[in-house]
Protein backbone atom coordinates (compact mmCIF):
# COMPACT_ATOMS: atom_id res chain seq x y z
CA UNK A 1 0.00 0.00 0.00
CA UNK A 2 1.37 3.23 -1.00
CA UNK A 3 -1.24 5.98 -0.31
CA UNK A 4 -3.77 3.19 0.58
CA UNK A 5 -6.43 5.02 -1.65
CA UNK A 6 -6.47 2.31 -4.10
CA UNK A 7 -8.04 -0.01 -1.33
CA UNK A 8 -9.76 2.14 0.20
CA UNK A 9 -11.97 3.21 -2.61
CA UNK A 10 -11.99 -0.46 -3.47
CA UNK A 11 -13.23 -1.35 0.05
CA UNK A 12 -15.86 1.73 0.42
CA UNK A 13 -17.55 0.28 -2.59
CA UNK A 14 -17.97 -2.94 -0.52
CA UNK A 15 -19.04 -1.89 2.13
CA UNK A 16 -22.38 -1.25 0.96
CA UNK A 17 -23.01 -4.49 -0.18
CA UNK A 18 -21.60 -6.51 2.28
CA UNK A 19 -23.36 -8.00 5.53
CA UNK A 20 -23.88 -6.05 8.61
CA UNK A 21 -21.35 -7.92 10.18
CA UNK A 22 -17.80 -8.96 8.85
CA UNK A 23 -14.77 -9.34 9.82
CA UNK A 24 -12.22 -8.10 6.94
CA UNK A 25 -8.15 -9.03 6.70
CA UNK A 26 -6.43 -6.57 4.34
CA UNK A 27 -3.03 -8.65 3.11
CA UNK A 28 -0.81 -6.11 2.00
CA UNK A 29 3.64 -7.70 1.07
CA UNK A 30 4.54 -3.93 2.01
CA UNK A 31 2.26 -0.79 3.64
CA UNK A 32 3.69 2.85 3.76
CA UNK A 33 3.10 4.79 7.37
CA UNK A 34 1.19 7.71 5.21
CA UNK A 35 -1.98 5.53 4.68
CA UNK A 36 -3.30 6.39 7.98
CA UNK A 37 -5.06 9.37 6.03
CA UNK A 38 -6.90 5.97 3.98
CA UNK A 39 -7.35 4.28 6.54
CA UNK A 40 -9.01 6.85 9.02
CA UNK A 41 -11.16 7.53 6.09
CA UNK A 42 -12.71 4.20 5.35
CA UNK A 43 -13.11 4.21 9.48
CA UNK A 44 -15.40 6.73 8.89
CA UNK A 45 -16.99 4.96 5.90
CA UNK A 46 -17.90 1.86 8.35
CA UNK A 47 -19.31 3.99 10.80
CA UNK A 48 -21.22 5.74 8.41
CA UNK A 49 -22.83 2.66 6.86
CA UNK A 50 -24.09 1.66 11.04
CA UNK A 51 -21.95 -1.76 9.78
CA UNK A 52 -20.10 -3.85 12.41
CA UNK A 53 -16.68 -4.61 10.37
CA UNK A 54 -13.67 -5.41 12.07
CA UNK A 55 -10.74 -4.30 9.93
CA UNK A 56 -7.39 -5.77 10.67
CA UNK A 57 -4.14 -4.72 8.54
CA UNK A 58 -1.59 -6.96 7.75
CA UNK A 59 2.29 -6.38 6.49
CA UNK A 60 5.57 -7.88 5.85
CA UNK A 61 7.48 -4.68 5.68
CA UNK A 62 6.42 -1.20 6.91
CA UNK A 63 8.08 2.15 5.30
CA UNK A 64 8.10 5.35 6.62
CA UNK A 65 7.05 8.15 4.25
CA UNK A 66 5.06 11.07 6.33
CA UNK A 67 6.36 14.16 5.82
CA UNK A 68 7.29 15.14 9.60
CA UNK A 69 9.66 11.79 9.78
CA UNK A 70 11.15 12.71 6.36
CA UNK A 71 14.77 12.46 8.10
CA UNK A 72 14.05 8.58 8.52
CA UNK A 73 12.01 8.05 5.61
CA UNK A 74 12.54 5.22 3.62
CA UNK A 75 11.17 6.62 0.35
CA UNK A 76 13.04 8.99 -1.71
CA UNK A 77 13.71 12.84 0.07
CA UNK A 78 15.83 15.12 -1.80
CA UNK A 79 18.27 17.30 1.05
CA UNK A 80 18.23 19.92 -1.98
CA UNK A 81 17.97 20.46 -5.42
CA UNK A 82 20.84 19.83 -7.71
CA UNK A 83 22.77 22.38 -10.00
CA UNK A 84 20.37 21.80 -13.20
CA UNK A 85 18.82 24.50 -14.97
CA UNK A 86 15.95 22.30 -15.79
CA UNK A 87 15.12 20.79 -12.03
CA UNK A 88 15.34 24.59 -11.28
CA UNK A 89 13.11 25.71 -13.82
CA UNK A 90 10.09 22.96 -12.70
CA UNK A 91 10.49 23.95 -8.72
CA UNK A 92 9.78 27.59 -9.72
CA UNK A 93 6.55 26.38 -11.17
CA UNK A 94 5.86 24.76 -8.17
CA UNK A 95 3.07 26.43 -5.78
CA UNK A 96 4.22 24.85 -2.50
CA UNK A 97 8.24 24.78 -2.42
CA UNK A 98 9.54 21.41 -2.07
CA UNK A 99 10.50 20.03 1.43
CA UNK A 100 13.62 18.63 1.93
CA UNK A 101 15.15 16.13 4.53
CA UNK A 102 18.28 16.40 6.67
CA UNK A 103 21.39 14.19 5.49
CA UNK A 104 23.07 11.67 6.96
CA UNK A 105 20.38 8.77 7.26
CA UNK A 106 19.28 5.76 5.32
CA UNK A 107 15.60 5.40 6.64
CA UNK A 108 13.93 3.01 9.22
CA UNK A 109 14.25 0.54 7.21
CA UNK A 110 17.69 0.65 6.23
CA UNK A 111 16.95 0.27 2.50
CA UNK A 112 19.65 2.09 1.60
CA UNK A 113 23.94 1.64 1.88
CA UNK A 114 24.92 5.00 2.99
CA UNK A 115 23.03 8.49 2.61
CA UNK A 116 26.15 9.21 -0.07
CA UNK A 117 24.51 6.26 -2.05
CA UNK A 118 20.66 7.73 -1.45
CA UNK A 119 21.58 10.96 -2.27
CA UNK A 120 22.83 10.25 -5.63
CA UNK A 121 19.27 8.60 -6.32
CA UNK A 122 17.21 10.86 -5.30
CA UNK A 123 19.40 13.65 -7.32
CA UNK A 124 19.83 11.33 -10.74
CA UNK A 125 15.97 10.13 -10.74
CA UNK A 126 14.63 13.69 -9.38
CA UNK A 127 16.55 14.94 -13.12
CA UNK A 128 15.72 12.10 -14.98
CA UNK A 129 12.06 12.57 -13.97
CA UNK A 130 11.82 16.47 -14.55
CA UNK A 131 12.78 15.79 -18.12
CA UNK A 132 10.49 13.21 -18.87
CA UNK A 133 7.51 15.16 -17.51
CA UNK A 134 8.95 17.85 -20.01
CA UNK A 135 8.94 15.34 -22.53
CA UNK A 136 5.75 13.04 -21.89
CA UNK A 137 2.70 14.06 -23.51
CA UNK A 138 0.69 11.44 -22.22
CA UNK A 139 1.65 11.88 -17.89
CA UNK A 140 -1.15 13.54 -15.80
CA UNK A 141 -0.55 16.69 -13.22
CA UNK A 142 -0.35 14.12 -10.48
CA UNK A 143 2.18 12.59 -12.28
CA UNK A 144 5.25 13.75 -10.16
CA UNK A 145 8.97 13.67 -11.49
CA UNK A 146 9.72 11.45 -8.07
CA UNK A 147 6.47 9.23 -8.80
CA UNK A 148 2.83 10.50 -8.34
CA UNK A 149 1.16 12.12 -5.93
CA UNK A 150 -1.91 14.06 -5.95
CA UNK A 151 -0.01 16.54 -3.58
CA UNK A 152 1.86 18.98 -5.14
CA UNK A 153 5.54 17.81 -4.37
CA UNK A 154 8.51 16.49 -5.43
CA UNK A 155 6.98 12.89 -5.89
CA UNK A 156 5.90 9.76 -3.52
CA UNK A 157 9.19 8.14 -4.06
CA UNK A 158 9.02 4.62 -3.34
CA UNK A 159 11.36 2.29 -4.74
CA UNK A 160 9.21 -0.96 -4.06
CA UNK A 161 8.68 -2.43 -7.37
CA UNK A 162 8.00 -6.68 -7.45
CA UNK A 163 7.60 -8.54 -10.57
CA UNK A 164 3.85 -8.15 -10.63
CA UNK A 165 4.27 -4.46 -11.59
CA UNK A 166 5.77 -1.07 -10.76
CA UNK A 167 3.34 1.46 -9.10
CA UNK A 168 3.31 4.89 -10.28
CA UNK A 169 4.29 6.30 -6.52
CA UNK A 170 7.96 5.24 -7.84
CA UNK A 171 9.61 7.38 -9.64
CA UNK A 172 8.98 8.33 -13.40
CA UNK A 173 12.66 7.35 -14.75
CA UNK A 174 11.51 3.24 -13.79
CA UNK A 175 8.47 2.93 -15.43
CA UNK A 176 6.86 6.16 -18.00
CA UNK A 177 6.62 5.14 -21.62
CA UNK A 178 6.47 7.00 -24.88
CA UNK A 179 9.11 8.45 -25.52
CA UNK A 180 10.82 7.46 -21.94
CA UNK A 181 11.96 3.51 -22.41
CA UNK A 182 10.83 2.37 -19.19
CA UNK A 183 12.94 0.53 -16.79
CA UNK A 184 9.95 -1.76 -15.68
CA UNK A 185 7.25 -1.63 -18.04
CA UNK A 186 4.12 -1.03 -15.86
CA UNK A 187 0.38 -2.63 -16.32
CA UNK A 188 -2.28 0.05 -15.40
CA UNK A 189 -5.41 -1.18 -13.36
CA UNK A 190 -7.25 -0.64 -16.45
CA UNK A 191 -5.13 -2.86 -18.58
CA UNK A 192 -4.95 -5.72 -15.97
CA UNK A 193 -8.79 -5.86 -15.80
CA UNK A 194 -8.87 -5.99 -19.78
CA UNK A 195 -6.82 -8.61 -19.86
CA UNK A 196 -8.36 -10.63 -17.41
CA UNK A 197 -11.34 -10.32 -19.28
CA UNK A 198 -9.80 -11.48 -22.30
CA UNK A 199 -7.96 -13.99 -20.65
CA UNK A 200 -12.10 -15.42 -19.53
CA UNK A 201 -12.83 -15.34 -23.19
CA UNK A 202 -10.53 -17.77 -24.42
Amino acid sequence: MFTGNRIRRDLEAWITGCPSKATLHVIVFALHTGTYFARGELTKAIKASGKAIDVTWWRMVELEDRKSFSDSSDVLRPVALPNDPMVAAHVQNMRYKPHFRNPGGVGKAGLFSSDEGRQLLETEFLKAGVRIRANSPYLGDSQRPLGHMSLETLGFGSLFVTFRNCPNNAPLALWAGDPWHPLFARTTNRQAAVQRMFKGRQ
